[in-house]
């Protein structure tokens, strides 16, 4: 828990250093220092001291010294001098779609506001308005923003759950007293965004497993606290909960804690059309209330004439159905995927060379990967100009034939305001693959959003298109597009949909990633990594998948090689 607390304070300053409007270099540095913080192996401190934290891909000689400060006197230096800047409350104005760090900065200091609460009462005072750039449009979109946060306050990006939810369970199952700690709930069936987290614990002494939950220093606050439950609020601003149940319990427990509650209305009625009642604890006959033995949830599917179905499908759409007729989804696993279609390297804004991010993603069991850097016009990506593009495929290529190992030359191009490409047809025509992405202009409307898109699709040098509805959970709602046209003209051009696997995007969502497998339009799960370390997102995007219930067939990146080029025609 204290890496991923350090881990917080480091993102903290990052977000402060942005609003302040530090140099995005070091911005950069602090954000790759948390993310490495997060990943450690081991306790930060014990890695200072046997010197293995300094050789850490990510931390530096000025971060190291942050960290060794923060371990003498539990104070970062950088983020404590920010602080005494920028008001904390000034952070939260990044939570508000569309609201970056410069319009958060102009907010502070020419309207002297540091709530949210203050902004929405100055732009309801057509105050914001009156700032240079700004106008009627820009604070009418801010209060809706401000609308926007608050009905989805509550839920939590994935990003910031699930290395919790890890660090919390992994604490609990090192416990002596603990046979098993899984996590539940709406994390365990994958959903991009979570309300609060679920524990289930066996363990035949409740009362200590309750006392060290509690006592947990991620928790803030404690909610609830009986003999073998406990409710907590953590600091991250989650709510948790966690159970201690025996043996006999776990099976029908995990069913019933994992859900959907959609899901377990249906297995209840499943159980009673078949003579039993299930309830949150066990499965019993309903005539004589005998209580049938459940180890597992594949012992309760199986009681009640049902395949396993996976957590990702529990959500009450047509999956029991499915079960019944014998027409689940093959499982997609993490080794279907063959190749990796989009990541990012030191050309642009990655931290590691083509042939690190070549060799890492190989030793992960990819057979080919592409290497996609930011395009020239997203600068503050360094993005390419089209004499580096040129010698970053020369390397790429070179460096294939080296390895013996597939690595295609591409890039991530971006989708310019009218719908036109960051590079010329000659140049783009060189490439073995093209991931075009929208990166500026979210403020059009779905019109032209949606005209962008349609135009790039039918560019005959575009094979994917990247997060396309560009959305950051928690940070930035999806621009307005009319996806089921998007969907069709992919399908017309023979092009391929992104399932970004970042935490912060999983872009497509669940909902038109199944679109697109109900219109034989391919996707392809992409990790959009700019670190090695990053690559491991594939576990996810796979995971987020299955929520779409697709399968490899579906997967353009599960395909092998040949067929893929085949496909988008090279």
């Amino acid at each position: 828990m204290e890496n991923l607390r350090l881990s917080w304070l480091l993102e903290e300053a990052a977000a402060l250093m942005e609003i302040k409007g530090e140099n995005p270099f070091k911005v950069r540095a602090f954000q790759n220092a948390s993310r490495a913080v997060s990943s450690l192996p081991q306790s930060y401190r014990q890695m200072l001291q046997n010197g293995q934290l300094a050789k850490v891909q990510g931390i530096g000689k000025g971060l190291l010294s942050q960290i060794e400060k923060y371990a003498v006197n539990g104070t970062l230096p950088a983020l404590a001098e920010l602080q005494q800047e920028i008001p904390e409350g000034v952070v939260e104005f990044l939570n508000i779609p569309n609201v970056g760090p410069k319009m958060a900065r102009l907010f502070y200091e020419q309207l002297g506001v540091t709530t949210v609460e203050e902004l929405e009462d100055a732009a309801r005072a057509r105050k914001v308005r009156e700032l240079k750039g700004l106008g009627g449009k820009t604070e009418m979109g801010l209060l809706r923003g401000i609308e926007r946060m608050r009905q989805r306050s509550g839920r939590t990006s994935t990003a910031i759950a699930r290395p919790l939810a890890e660090e919390v369970r992994e604490m609990l199952q090192a416990l002596p007293f603990v046979e098993t700690c899984t996590i539940a709930g709406s994390l365990r069936r994958q959903r991009d965004t979570v309300k609060d987290l679920d524990f289930l614990v066996i363990s035949h002494e409740p009362a200590k497993v309750i006392e060290v939950f509690v006592s947990l220093p991620a928790v803030k606050e404690i909610t609830a606290r009986g003999t073998s439950k406990a409710s907590v609020v953590f600091r991250a601003g989650l709510n948790g909960d966690v159970r201690v149940l025996n043996q006999e319990q776990y099976g029908c427990g995990l069913h019933y804690f994992t859900g959907s509650q959609a899901h377990n209305i249906r297995m209840r009625q499943v159980a009673k059309d078949n003579g039993y009642v299930l309830n949150e604890y066990s499965l019993t006959h309903g005539e004589t209330h005998n209580a049938v033995p459940i180890a597992d949830e594949h012992e309760l599917y199986a009681a009640l004439d049902l395949p396993y179905i996976e957590p990702e499908l529990r959500e009450d759409r047509g999956e029991i159905e499915a079960a019944q007729k014998g027409a689940l989804p093959k499982r997609l696993e993490v080794q279907h995927i063959r190749g990796d279609l989009h990541m990012h390297t030191v050309y642009s804004d990655g931290v590691n060379t083509v042939a690190e991010m070549a060799e890492a993603a190989r030793s992960k069991g990819r057979t080919y990967i592409a290497i996609c850097d930011h395009s020239r016009s997203l600068k503050v990506a360094n993005g390419m100009s089209a004499e580096k593009l040129l010698r970053q495929v020369e390397e790429v290529r070179t460096l294939a034939a080296q390895l013996d190992f597939p690595i295609l030359a591409g890039v991530e191009c971006d989708i310019l305001a009218d719908g036109s490409l960051d590079y010329d047809d000659e140049l783009l025509a060189q490439l073995d693959i093209v991931v075009a992405s929208i990166h500026s202009g979210f403020q059009q409307e779905e019109h032209q959003l949606t005209r962008r898109l349609l135009r790039a699709i039918a560019h005959p040098h575009v094979h994917i298109i990247g997060h396309p509805t560009g959305r950051m959970l928690g940070q930035r709602e999806p621009y307005p597009v009319d996806m089921e046209s998007v969907i069709a003209a992919a399908k017309q051009h023979r092009k391929i949909l992104e399932i970004n696997a970042t935490p912060e995007r999983l872009d497509l969502n669940e909902t038109y990633a199944a679109l697109c497998r109900e219109n034989a339009v391919p996707v392809a799960i992409n990790t959009d990594a700019h670190r090695t370390d990053q690559l491991d997102y594939m576990d996810l995007g796979v995971a987020y998948a299955r929520r779409a219930w697709l399968e490899p067939q579906h997967v353009a990146n599960a395909w092998p090689l040949q067929d893929l080029l085949a496909y988008i025609g090279k």
